[in-house]
């Protein structure tokens, strides 16, 4: 097996990460975090200026008095300031517990998907890890039965090879002497490495099954534990969000408890125009809702659950199938080993032995007589070298140059070394061939037998079904969806009802009243004008302006009040329709001058406006909204 598959199988042996379920202390701050940005939003709702803008023109709609009544101001700012403050309230409260309610039931049904969606995941992962590793190990097997059926043969084979090939250098040596000899002693050098190398190998097969036992033992272990957990978690994550519906009927059952009822009914069928000015943002609302409410009809978790469950049971079906074929496999009891067969072996040495006979007998066989043979061709041969003789005679009485002395000591000590090596090499020709050694396969079969156990009870745990999650039954929370459904639509209906028209102003009663101030003004003039034609009488004539005076101030505190109503007809007036906003005006404007009139007439300066302009009276403007006052100075006219 090469070392790449072991790294591999190792590395795919780590245990998958289980996503974990949030912890009670995230979910708390995930709430404190939701209510917080619910809280945040509409208090920014509440204090903008169309939510002002609206409630101001639904007071001054549903809280507008008669003229006759709108004289005392300080009813109206009264009235005003409590109807705007409960309704504020009241809105208020309604509109966060309804956000509140609704977010955090969205919130926790998001997180449970979501952390479902993940368990799933997870489990999917693991079993197609645990499928890899099976069918790596499946493979691991094989390559391992294989390695360690097929050694023995070899090994004796490449064993008989060697004999036959020292047997040959054998031969060789004593054919041709020491030359060949050298050159195989690289030979049988590299062939012992090579034997070397295979024991190293046999050795390395052995601590592979020994790691090999290990790994199996922990593959057993993660696949009961990923086991346990991934449908442990999924219980767990089913029965949170069974607790958190539970938990959410609860809370809107107390929500439907604590409706003020008929009084609630009245007070928002009295506030239509601040329920026309809200009607786009409760659109918002119902269409976030149907959209909420449609995600989470269409995002069912019961069909993806059993899908996820399907698809285990047929990956533990495969992994099943794949063990029993690896169990087959391993039961199967390895080939025995060969007798090792050494029949080739003697066969040689008995050749051998006849050729040595041969030899022996071929050395000491007689000589048979020699045939007649004419010699004369050899004597003229003689002869001519008998002629060549005396001639080299004749040159070698001629004296030659004394050779120089040739050391041979060199060519003796290699002639002696190479006697030494030829004697050792006889010494291990001679020598007998060691036996070869019988292989123990006990311990290998032990191994495998274990292996086969592991095997069987990992078999045992894959084909125990798994346990099948209970469905989760969301009728409730539809049930409470649909009635949230209709406490809507009723709320849009009731702001979608028009509302009443305002009823006309009548005026009459303060003409009457303006009307008879001027005659009662034109006849204290025409009293002053005769006192100041006959000023004989002073005692009368100081009693006389005396109550002159007197009704000059009650007419400038008159003139005072009717300065007041009229700023506040004129405020209630501008949060009135078009229409009648234009004939008020008109008769205010009236008004105006009859009071102007009257005010020239007793020597009181008056302002040229009446509204936002007066002057020497206090003025208060109050813009479209109803909550905006500003006070503007009191200057007098010079």
């Amino acid at each position: 097996m090469s070392p790449s598959l072991w790294q591999r199988l190792r590395g795919h042996s780590s245990t998958p990460k289980a996503v974990a379920a949030p912890t009670e202390e995230e979910q708390a701050k995930d709430k404190e975090a939701v209510q917080k940005a619910i809280a945040e939003a509409v208090s920014a709702a509440l204090t903008g200026d169309d939510f002002t803008k609206a409630v101001a023109g639904h007071l001054a709609t549903q809280l507008q008095p008669s003229l006759k009544s709108a004289l005392d101001i300080s009813t109206v700012e009264t009235k005003l300031l409590e109807s705007n403050a409960e309704l504020s309230k009241r809105i208020a409260e309604s509109n966060t517990q309804t956000n509140t309610k609704l977010s955090d039931l969205s919130t926790v049904l998001d997180t449970n998907n979501t952390t479902a969606a993940g368990k799933i995941s997870a489990i999917e992962a693991a079993v197609a890890h645990i499928t890899e590793s099976l069918v790596e190990l499946g493979y691991t097997v094989k390559a391992l039965q294989e390695s360690v059926a097929s050694p023995d043969t070899t090994l004796l084979t490449s064993h008989g090879e060697k004999l036959d090939t020292i047997s040959t250098d054998l031969k060789t040596l004593h054919e041709q002497g020491p030359a060949p000899v050298s050159l195989s002693l690289s030979d049988n050098a590299t062939k012992l490495d090579t034997i070397t190398a295979e024991l190293a190998i046999i050795k390395q097969n052995a601590e592979s099954a020994a790691a090999l036992k290990s790994d199996l033992g922990t593959f057993k272990a993660d696949l009961e534990i990923g086991q346990n957990t991934g449908f442990s978690g999924i219980g767990t994550q089913i029965g949170n969000v069974l607790t958190a519906i539970e938990a959410q009927n609860s809370t809107l059952a107390e929500i439907k408890a604590s409706d003020v009822g008929s009084e609630v009914l009245a007070g928002v069928k009295a506030s239509n125009d601040s329920h026309t000015a809200h009607a786009a943002a409760l659109a918002e609302l119902k269409s976030a809702h149907e959209a909420s409410h449609t995600e989470l009809k269409a995002a069912n978790l019961s069909p993806e659950i059993l899908e996820g469950v399907k698809a285990s049971n047929e990956a533990h079906a495969a992994h099943t199938k794949t063990l029993s074929e690896i169990q087959s496999i391993v039961a199967t009891p390895a080939p025995a080993a060969e007798k090792v067969d050494l029949s080739p072996l003697a066969a040689k040495l008995d050749e051998h032995t006849a050729h040595l006979t041969d030899i022996k007998s071929t050395v000491s066989a007689p000589v048979p007589a020699p045939e007649k043979v004419d010699l004369s061709p050899l004597a003229s041969k003689l002869d001519e070298h008998t002629a060549h003789l005396a001639e080299l005679k004749s040159l070698a009485s001629v004296p030659a140059p004394a050779p120089e002395k040739v050391d041979l000591a060199p060519l003796s000590a290699k002639l002696d070394e190479h006697t030494t090596h030829l004697t050792e090499l006889k010494s291990l020709a001679s020598a007998p061939a060691p036996e070869a050694e019988k292989v123990d396969l006990s311990p290998l079969s032990t191994k495998l037998d274990e292996h086969s156990a592991h095997l069987s009870e990992i078999k045992t745990a894959v084909t125990t079904p798994a346990p099948v999650p209970a469905p989760v039954d969301l009728s409730p929370l539809a049930a409470t969806l649909d009635q949230h459904t209709a406490h809507l639509d009723e709320i849009k209906s009731a702001v979608h009802t028009p509302a009443p028209a305002p009823e006309k102003v009548d005026l009459s009663h303060l003409e009457g009243s303006v009307k008879e101030i001027i005659t009662t003004l034109h006849s204290q003039t025409t009293t002053l004008s005769e006192i100041k034609d006959n000023p004989t009488d002073n005692t009368v004539g100081l009693k006389i302006l005396s109550t002159l005076e007197a009704l000059q101030t009650e007419v400038g505190k008159e003139d005072a009040e009717i300065l007041s109503s009229v700023k506040e007809v004129k405020t209630l007036i501008e949060e009135d329709k078009k229409d009648q906003s234009a004939e008020i005006l008109v008769e205010v404007k009236e008004v105006k001058a009859l009071v102007g009139k009257i005010s020239l007439s007793n020597g009181v300066s008056m302002g040229e406006e009446v509204g936002e302009s007066d002057k020497g009276v206090e003025v208060k403007k109050v813009e479209g909204n109803g909550v905006k006052v500003e006070e503007s100075e009191i200057v007098p006219e010079a």
